[in-house]
């Protein structure tokens, strides 16, 4: 156990500095990544002939919607754990190698379907591109030092965190083994501090008051000059109008509005 514990060890820290090197990025994890690319279009132009690549860049030709293959989501580094684990452990050659392929090619089929379901569940509802995102493939979630499940987040009071750190690649890996293999979110809280005590009260009130109220007048009805005036000149009455420029109230009666559908007539005392 301490043999294989220590070659594994060895391998992952070899295989995870090489895959840092400028070099092996630029010749190999770039153009794997793209590739990754350019299979998941061609697996998706089986059925729909609207998804194009573009390097590592995964985009729909119906709409702006694109999605890019980051470190982290080309199973890169899970592939190195895989073969770690592989080279460590006590086997003849030829069964390392079957095993190197074989796992090589289960993790990159479960990636080409996780980054197809992601493409489309995007196009779909960005809510629930968001959810898969996080947690069916989700990132670890690491709280204080403690790796605890992606529902702990909704239930943390915002005000409670000192700060937020986000792994990706080797460096979560390293840290906190394959379960990190998609990134690894580092949240720290807030905690006490030696001294003494503190206590802060804070309040806001708000207190609003009507500035002014527009005057209303009950002298005059419905009406104005535009409809004619009286004989003593006063404008004439209208049932239809919404302006009060008409004839001073006097009591006598009038029709209220237009006529109903029927003929009928209501009247009212003016």
């Amino acid at each position: 156990m301490l043999r294989f514990m220590t070659l594994f060890l060895l391998c992952l820290g070899v295989l995870f500095m090489a895959e840092l090197l400028q070099p092996v990025d630029r010749n190999v994890i770039v153009p794997f990544t793209s590739a990754i690319a350019h299979v998941c279009v061609w697996i998706v132009n089986l059925f729909d002939p609207n998804a194009v690549a573009h390097g590592k860049i995964l985009a729909s030709a119906d709409n702006t919607f694109a999605i890019s293959i980051e470190r982290g989501c080309n199973g890169v580094e899970a592939v190195i754990i895989l073969v770690s684990a592989i080279l460590a452990f006590p086997a003849p050659w030829k069964h390392k190698l079957v095993g190197i392929v074989a796992g090589m090619f289960a993790i990159q089929a479960l990636n080409l379907v996780r980054i197809i379901s992601l493409f489309y569940l995007g196009q779909w509802s960005r809510l629930w591109f968001e959810w898969f995102h996080l947690y069916l493939w989700q990132a670890l979630i690491v709280l204080d030092n403690v790796v605890v499940p992606n529902e702990v987040l909704s239930n943390l009071n915002p005000d409670d965190i000192q700060s937020i750190e986000v792994l990706n690649g080797a460096s979560a890996v390293a840290l906190y083994g394959s379960e990190a293999s998609n990134g690894a979110l580092i949240v720290t809280t807030k905690k006490g501090t030696k001294g003494a005590p503190q206590i802060r009260i804070g309040n806001t009130s708000t207190w609003q008051q009507v500035s002014t109220y527009p005057k209303l007048q009950t002298e005059f009805g419905g009406g104005g000059n535009g409809y004619g005036v009286n004989p003593d000149g006063s404008p004439v009455f209208s049932n239809i109008e919404n302006q009060s420029y008409g004839p001073k109230f006097d009591g006598h009666i009038v029709p209220l509005g237009p006529p109903l559908e029927n003929g009928d007539q209501l009247y009212v005392p003016y």
